[in-house]
């Protein structure tokens, strides 16, 4: 028999607000209780799904992981003091399991392999094969290809490269970013009205906005009004990537490589300095005439089609 519950798969894209999303779901247990929503922690999806790099080893491992969160009091899981308890109590059972992990399907790009994400449909059929018998939603964010290469290079300076940008980009195939191929497989690993795909730029109305949207994706049956203090995940300035492609092939640590990261956020932001300049003008025209009026048919067919509810 089905479960009682639908099992929310939020997998990415990365540097499209999954951070923002995991630290609100982790910070408002007395939220989600309201709402009868609860997730699966930042440690157990590590766990159970990890870096995504190969099939699912333990596939028993995310569907109990699932049935516990499904079963149990939000306010057990967050040890809510007495006197916050009571409220939570009348919330009911649990309607929504939401699983956000944007390494789930591995990383966008690697080596001898063509398109983003090009593990995807592997990870995504194992995870599908665990779940067996739940109610499933994908939601899946993208952005436009300009800038999620952009935001992707830094990251990979965060992590502790000392590629620049244009030796970085000299191994990306630009005529191979589109998110089609990657959408139509998530498609067919979870059926097309099981498919949500959102457009990042969706931020740009703000964070709560951003966030009571997803939520709302998750449950059409919610009208949530969300108050969460700015959580911005911060990237380096382009006073910042200079000193990050000096100091990293310096570090040789994690350790190392954390401490410099800490402080190039801190001090050398993209609050404190002007974002790097990396596609020139030129190029990111080139990217959004070939990909712009893709991405909006993406958008279009695979729109939240509960979204006039709200």
């Amino acid at each position: 028999m089905a479960a009682e519950y639908v099992v929310v798969l939020h997998l990415g894209a990365h540097k499209t607000g999954t951070s923002l999303i995991q630290k609100y779901l982790r910070d408002r247990p007395a939220d989600l209780a309201r709402m009868r929503l609860t997730f699966l922690t930042r440690t157990t999806t590590n766990e159970v799904l990890g870096w995504g790099m190969k099939p699912l080893e333990a596939p028993e491992r995310l569907r109990d992981a699932v049935h516990k969160a499904a079963g149990s009091r939000v306010i057990l899981r967050h040890r809510v003091p007495l006197p916050r308890a009571l409220p939570l109590v009348a919330g009911g059972p649990v309607r929504t399991v939401v699983v956000s992990h944007e390494n789930a399907l591995g990383r966008p790009f690697i080596d001898d392999s063509p398109g983003l994400y090009p593990r995807a449909g592997q990870r995504l059929g194992g995870i599908v094969d665990a779940l067996q018998g739940h109610r499933l939603r994908l939601v899946y964010y993208i952005r436009s290809q300009a800038q999620f290469l952009e935001s992707y290079y830094l990251q990979t300076i965060h992590q502790g490269s000392s590629a620049t940008f244009r030796e970085w980009l000299s191994e990306i195939d630009l005529d191979a970013v589109s998110w089609a191929p990657l959408v139509e497989t998530l498609a067919a690993a979870v059926g097309e009205s099981n498919l949500v795909v959102k457009d990042f730029a969706e931020i740009k109305r703000g964070q709560n906005r951003f966030l009571e949207d997803f939520l709302h994706t998750c449950d059409h049956r919610l009208d949530p009004h969300v108050d969460y203090p700015d959580a911005r995940n911060r990237s380096v300035s382009e006073r910042g990537l200079e000193f990050a492609l000096a100091m990293n092939p310096w570090l040789e640590t994690e350790t190392e490589r954390k401490a410099a990261r800490v402080w190039l956020q801190t001090h050398f932001n993209n609050t404190t300095g002007p974002r790097p300049v990396l596609f020139t003008d030129a190029e990111s025209a080139a990217l959004r005439e070939r990909y712009d009026a893709e991405n909006g048919t993406l958008l279009n067919r695979f729109g939240d089609r509960g979204a006039g509810a709200k």
